[in-house]
């Protein structure tokens, strides 16, 4: 792994804004500060000025002020590029809140249509239980309509029944 790579492990339960915090600090670790630079660019400046001194070294501060510029242009675009990062870092960390409250959505919508299945499922069995329940109670009026039928009969019937029989038919009514 090179040194200035860019590493933040990410932790099963593990907030994402603590994880955007700590991925922005890395990146800062690894810029050059401010302070840092400005050091830099003192003892540039205190340098020049030794060897503006001496006429021999003409040539070499010419190639060191040139060095010194594509530093100082390479600070300053480390910089953008820095801004840039955080600002893709806090794009990707708020992307990724969104997918997590997606997938937390999604599984509470599973949920639910799991839930709503069961619920369907124990309508239509309750539906089927009416359904042989009102067959049993039809064909049980329909059992009783006919004894109703077979006893109106028997009363009807001349004179063949004797009184006793027709008052004990008549009881059963």
């Amino acid at each position: 792994m090179a040194q200035n790579e860019i590493t933040v492990p990410i932790e099963e339960d593990e907030n994402l804004e603590d994880l955007e915090m700590r991925n922005i600090s890395e990146i800062e670790r690894l810029t050059l500060s401010k302070q840092d630079f400005e050091i830099l660019e003192n003892e540039y400046k205190s340098f020049v000025t030794e060897i503006s001194k001496e006429r021999m070294l003409e040539r070499f501060k010419e190639e060191y002020e040139i060095l010194f510029k594509i530093i100082r242009n390479s600070y300053e675009k480390e910089i953008e590029l820095v801004k840039k990062c955080k600002e893709m870092s806090q794009e990707i960390y708020s992307k990724a809140s969104q997918v997590k409250l997606g997938i937390s959505n999604c599984k509470a919508d599973a949920e639910q249509i799991k839930q709503n299945k069961e619920e369907v499922e124990n309508s239509w069995k309750k539906v089927d239980e009416a359904k042989v329940k009102e067959k049993a109670k039809k064909d049980e009026i329909q059992k009783l309509k006919l004894d109703l039928a077979d006893i109106q009969q028997k009363l009807e019937e001349p004179e063949g029944s004797t009184l006793p029989e027709k008052k004990r038919i008549n009881g059963e009514i």
